[in-house]
């Protein structure tokens, strides 16, 4: 016998789906919009293969749940990648901009000095010795 529920989470969240398929006493098939796992335990214990541990006390509705992946470990979906990835591009071509822009002016700053607000660049006459070593 399996049993279906929908869930109407936060506006957020939108739309869940869980369906839960008994195969054996004690072991489920877990289908949901986030995929598949399986269940093994009996009243009061259950694991589940995603890494959860489910501990109740049966009849009462009271539960304790233990998570035993580390919410440090997730992968970051493609959309946090993608944004991540830009946001580096884009500062790479901006102190690369900025670098260019105060060198021409006579004003040498190092990339520590672009992110560090406390900070300040020098003029050209204090790094006179940069610019001898390394423009010659």
């Amino acid at each position: 016998m399996s049993k279906s529920t929908i869930c109407v989470g936060e506006a957020a969240m939108g739309f869940g789906f869980r369906e839960s398929i008994k195969i054996l006493p004690g072991v489920r098939v877990n289908l949901s919009k986030s995929g598949i796992s399986t269940s093994i335990g009996v009243k009061g214990f259950t694991y589940n293969t995603r890494g959860r541990i489910t501990t109740s006390i049966p009849g009462t509705g009271i539960y304790h749940v233990t998570n035993l992946r580390t919410k440090g470990a997730r992968q970051p979906s493609r959309r946090q990648s993608a944004s991540l990835v830009f946001r580096m591009r884009v500062q790479e071509r901006v102190v690369c901009a900025l670098r260019g822009y105060f060198l021409s002016h006579g004003i040498y700053v190092s990339e520590a000095n672009l992110g560090d607000g406390t900070r300040r660049a020098r003029c050209a006459k204090d790094h006179h010795a940069y610019y001898r070593s390394d423009f010659r």
